[in-house]
């Protein structure tokens, strides 16, 4: 086998190392998190560890002895490649840190183990001769006792926090995909390899700028009542003018509900940013020639009823070309997980591709964040954790999420 030694900033970023050096076939063998750099103990960066191997020696299945060779000494000569330790061509940067691996802790899956008078004989397979030696017998034997892993306390864990079926049963097939079984015996090493899947399966829906990106002028905010729309759209208000120097402008279509746009003209003139109100679809266009000298425009949408089939298409009206800017949804995690199902269903209409998932604070259940992003493509994009204007919100990292979802936040 060859091993190589892996330090990474995230698993997606081994994963692709690894297949890239390693090959598909590859196993991972070990991962942990370590501390790099620094001075003196301080200033450290955190980094994954990880050690993968792949079978260079692997082909197929040599033929039968000939006739003329007995069974006891084509036992005999089987014998020593069962019973001694597997030797590893090991990269140079590891070889003092990787130990040598018995049988018993490599052989993950049943595998032929010799060839016998035509028949190939599989550990967990067909019986076993009677004359064959004791050792070959008891190696086997190592094979067939190690226990498949039961992941039994893991689909509780992420039943618990309302993470649907079809996601817990791809978390776990990933996991028995990628990683030797001897790693996924204990409920605590299930948990902290499903962190990284969990974290790799948000990443593989993040786009490449997930976040408000610097060139992006004009940024639409979609979603039921209550979401708290507004209060996060005067966050990234906050943070685009006092972090990023941009010139912002706010404009609101929210004139059904009462106070909504004496909310956000309080925070337009507290960052002494400009508004506008927008009443009719045909004065879109006019409220964007007033806010011509602003380089981010960001627009409060009126959040009704979701349950109305026509809402979502009553809000398309005011903006003719959708095509342009960013599109975001805003689900508050306090919501059931089937009515962020059916408020996506009702936007479909609507070319969303990021979500924010809001009061995150006032829950203790976050697997709607991996069911909605998985289930309808969405790039995860910030995290709310309060009311506080501008502290409260968060780039929404898939780790931290991961960490979340598995009670570790």
């Amino acid at each position: 086998m060859r091993v190589k030694r892996y330090v990474v900033d995230s698993m997606p970023d081994a994963l692709q190392r690894i297949k890239a050096d390693l090959g598909k076939d590859a196993i991972i063998l070990n991962t942990k998190n370590i501390k790099t750099g620094g001075f003196f103990g301080f200033f450290t960066r955190k980094q994954i560890e990880v050690i993968a191997a792949v079978d260079v020696n692997k082909g197929p299945v040599p033929s039968a002895q000939p006739q003329s060779s007995s069974p006891s000494d084509i036992i005999e000569e089987k014998r020593p490649k069962l019973t001694q330790k597997v030797s590893f061509q090991v990269d140079d940067e590891v070889k003092k840190e990787i130990p040598t691996y018995d049988l018993k802790s490599i052989v993950a899956k049943k595998s032929p183990i010799f060839t016998l008078e035509n028949q190939t004989v599989e550990a967990g397979g067909a019986s076993l001769p009677a004359e064959m030696p004791a050792r070959t017998r008891e190696n086997i034997a190592v094979v067939d006792s190690l226990p498949k892993p039961n992941f039994s306390s893991l689909r509780n864990k992420l039943r618990l926090q309302d993470v649907e079926d079809q996601w817990i049963e791809e978390v776990i097939q990933r996991m028995s995909a990628r990683y030797s079984g001897v790693l996924l015996q204990n409920d605590q090493s299930q948990i902290q390899h499903a962190k990284l899947v969990i974290e790799e399966m948000l990443t593989e829906r993040q786009s490449k700028q997930s976040l408000i990106a610097n060139d992006t002028r004009f940024v639409k905010f979609f979603g039921p009542t209550g979401v708290g729309k507004t209060t996060t759209i005067a966050k990234l208000a906050a943070e685009g003018v006092l972090k990023n120097k941009r010139k912002v402008g706010l404009i609101t279509t929210d004139t059904y509900r009462i106070g909504a746009v004496d909310q956000l003209r309080t925070y337009s003139n507290i960052l002494n940013v400009p508004l506008e109100v927008v009443f009719q679809p045909g004065e879109m266009s006019t409220a964007l020639e007033n806010l011509s000298a602003c380089d981010l425009i960001l627009v409060d949408t009126a959040g009704r009823n979701y349950r109305k089939p026509d809402y979502a298409m009553e809000l398309a009206q005011y903006f003719p070309s959708l095509s342009g800017g960013e599109n975001y949804i805003v689900l508050s995690l306090t919501a059931k997980n089937s009515d962020m199902v059916e408020i996506l269903e009702n936007f479909k209409c609507l070319p969303v591709e990021k979500v924010i998932f809001t009061k995150s604070d006032e829950t203790q259940t976050y697997g709607s964040i991996l069911n909605m992003v998985m289930r309808y493509h969405l790039s995860l994009s910030y995290l709310t954790t309060g009311q506080n204007v501008p502290d409260d919100i968060r780039v929404a990292v898939p780790s931290k999420v991961a960490n979340l979802i598995l009670g570790e936040g």
